[in-house]
């Protein structure tokens, strides 16, 4: 890929902090290692299990009550999660409600409502760390990002 040297250039991601020369050396690698987007979607990198309680038995909760609007946003979210693959028809016991949360810029974000699974599940015994503490780790670090785990 030819690009000039001179120019900033505009791969997705918020550079202006670095120099011309690293926004082109961290485009490079971005566009090296393509795992980096803002596209949501899944990894086969990792699997994780939720054990249950002794004697649980599957939880089926109807769908909340929504009105048109909020229907039609339901139905939209999921079939772009079906698109993307990160969802499929299931035909499972297990059936917990949705939940449109608003969030402060007026969108809403799609959230499903598993307190009751959540009461059958074994407790994870590894606490997330502190978030003091790992900011305290990266003080005196030249660079910071973060990842958007979506």
């Amino acid at each position: 890929m030819q690009v000039d040297d001179k120019a900033p250039i505009d791969c997705g991601f918020q550079l202006d902090h670095l120099s011309v020369d690293q926004q082109h050396e961290l485009a490079q690698l971005l566009s090296e290692f393509s795992c980096f987007n803002d596209l949501s979607g899944s990894t086969t990198v990792a699997t994780h299990c939720i054990e249950l309680k002794a004697g649980s038995k599957p939880v089926t909760q109807s769908p909340y009550r929504v009105n048109s609007e909020k229907d039609d946003l339901i139905g939209a979210e999921i079939n772009k999660m079906k698109d993307m693959g990160v969802i499929e028809d299931g035909h499972s016991p297990w059936a917990s409600p949705v939940v449109l949360i608003p969030k402060p810029d007026g969108s809403v974000r799609f959230c499903i409502d598993y307190r009751k699974v959540n009461d059958l599940t074994v407790p994870d015994t590894h606490p997330m760390p502190r978030i003091d503490d790992l900011i305290d780790k990266i003080g005196s670090a030249k660079f910071k990002t973060k990842v958007d785990l979506s």
